[in-house]
C-alpha cells in the first residue's frame, strides 16, 4: 500500500508540475493593405485564428481580418457614407465581426458585419447625436459597446444590439452621472463593462436576471477599475488601482473578478491590465508596456521571453485576445518604430519556475520507490 501511495504522489507531483507549464510560442506578423505605412493591429482572434483589427491603406484606416495560413489582410471596407477610419474590435466563431466605423453624419458608429457581408450600421440610441462603438460579440452575434443618448447628457451609455431587436440600454451603476461602456459579452448573454458609480468608475457585471452590479476595486484603491473581458465561466479581468499591500498604491493593475473575489495581478508600482480571459483561465494583457501572459495559476509571463524566432528589436507590447486554443493577438513595436499586429500559436511547454521544485520532489519520491522495489 505504500508503494502504492508513493507512486501516486510522484506521479501527481510530476503531472501537476507540468500542468502549471509555460508554453512556447511561434510568431507571425499581420501584413498591412497594400500601399499603407506598414501599420496594422489584431485586436481579436476566435476559435479558427481568424483575425480582427485594422490596417492601414493609401486611402485610409480600415477594418481588415486575417485569416491562416497565409494571414493576407482583407479590408472590410467602411459604413456607407464614411471616413475611411473603421476598426474590428471583435469577431466570434462563426466570423462575424463587430467594430466602429465612419458614418456618413461624421460620427463614429457601431457595426455587425456576417462574413462575406457588408457592414451593417447599428444605429445608436434615442437623441443620441449620431454616434456609438461596438466593443464586443459573442456567437449568437449579441453586440455589446456605448451609445449617447437624450438621457446621458453627453456622456456614453452602455448598450446591447442583438440581432433584429432595438437597441437596449443598460443604465448605469446606482448614485451615478449616467455613463457607462459594456465591453465583454459571453455567450450566456452576461456583459462586463465599466460605469460611473457614486464613488468612482467602476468595473460592472451585468446579466438579464440580476442587472447591473458593481465589482468594485482592489482593496486599498482609488474607487478606480474597468472590466474588458469574460469567459463562460463568468471570470472577469480588467484593471482596478492597486493598494499598498501590494506596493502599487494608486498604479493601475491588471485584475480578475473570480468567484466573489477581487484578484490583484499587478506587482507594485509597475502599470498593468487585462484584456480577455479565455476558458482555460488564461488571461493577456499588458504589464510593464510588454505583452503579457497570466496562466492558468495566474503567474505573470513576459511572452517577449517565450517567442521562438521574435526578430531584434521588436517588442510584443500588448495581447489583446486569447483563444481556446491559446493563440494571442495583439500588437508588436518594430525595429522599425512602426506598429505590427501578431499571431501568437502554442508549440511546446516548458515549465514555470515555480514548478521546477514541484517536479522534482514528483520524481525524486518515484525514484525512491523505484529504488526499494530493486532492494525488495
Amino acid at each position: 500500500m505504500t508503494r502504492h501511495l508513493l507512486a501516486g504522489i510522484g506521479l501527481v507531483l510530476t503531472s501537476t508540475a507540468w500542468a502549471a507549464s509555460a508554453p512556447r510560442y511561434t510568431v507571425e506578423f499581420l501584413a498591412d493593405l497594400p500601399g499603407g505605412i506598414a501599420s496594422s493591429q489584431g485586436m481579436a482572434i476566435n476559435a479558427q485564428g481568424l483575425v480582427g483589427g485594422q490596417s492601414v491603406a493609401a486611402d485610409g484606416y480600415f477594418a481588415t481580418t486575417w485569416a491562416a495560413p497565409s494571414r493576407t489582410p482583407l479590408s472590410l471596407g467602411d459604413l456607407p457614407g464614411g471616413y475611411t477610419s473603421s476598426m474590428v474590435y471583435a469577431i466570434n466563431d462563426v466570423g462575424t465581426t463587430a467594430g466602429t466605423g465612419g458614418a456618413s453624419s461624421g460620427s463614429g458608429r457601431a457595426f455587425r458585419r456576417t462574413a462575406g457581408g457588408a457592414m451593417v450600421d447599428l444605429g445608436d440610441l434615442p437623441g443620441g447625436s449620431n454616434a456609438s462603438g461596438a466593443w464586443a460579440i459573442n456567437n449568437a452575434g449579441v453586440v455589446v459597446g456605448y451609445s449617447y443618448s437624450s438621457l446621458s447628457g453627453g456622456n456614453p451609455t452602455a448598450v446591447v444590439w442583438a440581432p433584429g431587436a432595438a437597441a437596449l440600454d443598460l443604465g448605469d451603476l446606482p448614485g451615478s452621472y449616467y455613463s457607462s461602456q459594456a465591453k465583454a459579452i459571453n455567450d450566456a448573454g452576461a456583459v462586463a463593462g465599466v460605469g460611473a458609480a457614486a464613488t468612482g468608475k467602476h468595473a460592472f457585471l451585468w446579466t438579464a436576471g440580476g442587472g447591473m452590479v458593481d465589482l468594485g476595486d482592489l482593496a486599498g484603491g482609488m474607487d478606480m477599475s474597468e472590466s474588458t473581458g469574460i469567459n463562460e465561466q463568468g471570470w472577469v479581468v480588467g484593471y482596478g488601482t492597486g493598494g499598498n499591500a501590494n506596493g502599487g498604491a494608486g498604479t493601475l493593475h491588471a485584475t480578475l473578478w473570480r468567484d466573489g473575489q477581487i484578484i490583484d495581478l499587478g506587482s507594485g508600482n509597475v502599470t498593468s491590465n487585462a484584456q480577455d480571459v479565455n476558458n482555460r483561465g488564461q488571461i493577456v494583457g499588458a504589464h510593464n508596456y510588454r505583452a503579457t501572459l497570466w496562466g492558468a495559476n495566474q503567474q505573470l509571463l513576459d511572452l517577449n521571453t517565450l517567442v521562438e524566432g521574435l526578430p531584434f528589436g521588436t517588442v510584443l507590447a500588448t495581447a489583446m485576445s486569447i483563444n481556446d486554443a491559446g493563440q494571442i493577438t495583439g500588437w508588436a513595436n518594430s525595429a522599425g518604430g512602426g506598429r505590427v499586429g501578431y499571431v501568437l500559436t502554442e508549440i511546446s511547454a516548458v515549465p514555470e519556475p515555480g514548478s521546477w521544485a514541484l517536479m522534482l520532489a514528483g520524481l525524486l519520491a518515484t525514484g525512491t520507490l523505484a529504488r526499494r522495489r530493486r532492494r525488495d
